[in-house]
Parts: structure tokens; sequence; C-alpha cells
């Protein structure tokens, strides 16, 4: 939330700034094109239909530009925002990235200040977020080790291990519960005992 309100503070107050040199009066559809700028680059794998015409998402911004201007409206406007969303984009995404692959020490570049994070948190919204990380930690744990998951459950039903012998695990099935798994001298005892009582 704070990542957005940030967002738009930052569109609003460039574009404030640029209006009185270029003459435009209302910012609503340039604050519009904004997003949708951002938004088409980063879900560039996204296919979206306009008209009944696909198109990957990053031509979404041109499409619409494209329409506007066959309706007789001025570019400059969306052209505003289309460059606003594209500094924010390449200070946020691709500026960064290029400072991790390049070992900088600066990493961000446009950080969303922590007075408004503060203010537009809510312990809500904190637990909600803990929990999804709670959850994506089991879901990657499951998957680092899978043999383990199934293992237990064929524990469960009754069923050898994976990986076992079916030789060894006849063995056991048919002299009865099998060994127990005592270590130590009691334990040698306790083996010796075993067999001496299923020789008589």
């Amino acid at each position: 939330t704070a990542d957005l309100v940030f967002l738009l503070v930052f569109g609003a107050v460039l574009m404030t700034a640029m209006a009185p040199f270029i003459n435009i009066h209302f910012l609503g559809s340039s604050l519009t094109f904004m997003m949708v700028y951002i938004w088409s680059q980063r879900n560039q794998h996204i296919r979206v239909v306009f008209f009944f015409l696909p198109f990957p998402a990053p031509y979404l911004p041109w499409v619409l530009l494209g329409l506007s201007v066959l309706l007789g409206n001025s570019p400059t406007i969306d052209l505003m925002g289309i460059s606003v969303g594209h500094l924010y984009f390449y200070l946020e995404d691709v500026l960064p990235e290029i400072a991790r692959i390049r070992n900088w020490r600066l990493r961000r570049f446009l950080p969303t200040p922590s007075t408004l994070r503060k203010l537009c948190a809510t312990p809500h919204n904190d637990n909600q977020v803990q929990n999804v990380i709670d959850a994506e930690q089991e879901h990657v744990e499951e998957n680092d080790n899978p043999q383990y998951d199934e293992n237990e459950e064929r524990r469960r039903a009754g069923l050898p291990p994976l990986g076992a012998d079916p030789d060894d695990a006849a063995a056991g099935e048919e002299g009865g519960t099998g060994a127990p798994e005592i270590a130590g001298e009691d334990g040698i005892a306790a083996l010796n005992d075993a067999a001496a009582a299923n020789a008589a």
C-alpha cells in the first residue's frame, strides 16, 4: 500500500511540475497512462486482448495512445504519463538490477519513505503478510525434500520406504514385528534372547 501511495505521489508531483510548460490542466489521463505503462512493463509475459486483437502487455500503452490519437485527442497528455511511468520503472526496477549485477553499494534509488510505510501499515496487514511468508516457507521446505514427505506418507500407510530392498521388507513381515532397534550391550542381549526363543 505504501509503495502504491508513493508511486501516485511521485507521478503527481512530476506531472504537476511539468504541466505549466506544456499547458495541461487535467492530469487524470496522464496518471492513468503512467500506471498502465508500469503494469505493462512488470507483466511482459501477459497477453492482453483489445478489440478482439491479442498482443503482449508491453504494447498496451502504445495501443491506447494510438486509439486516443485516432479519436482526435492530443498525444501530449498521454506521452507525459508514459514518460513519467518509464522514469519510475527505470529507477525502481531496472537500475537496482544493474546495481546488483555490477555490485554497486547503492541498490535502491527510489525507496519508499519509512514514514509513509508506518502511516500505511496496520497490524491486520502485517499479520496477513506474515501468514503469506510462513505459507511460502512451508511450501519451499516441502519442495526441497519431497522424498521425506512421501516416505512419511508411506510409513503411515504401512508401506516400506522408497529405496528399501523388497526382500528385506518381506523378511521383516515374515518375522513379525522385526527386531527392535536397540543399541549397546542390552540390545545385543535382547537380540540373542529373541533368536533363542525363535529357535525353540
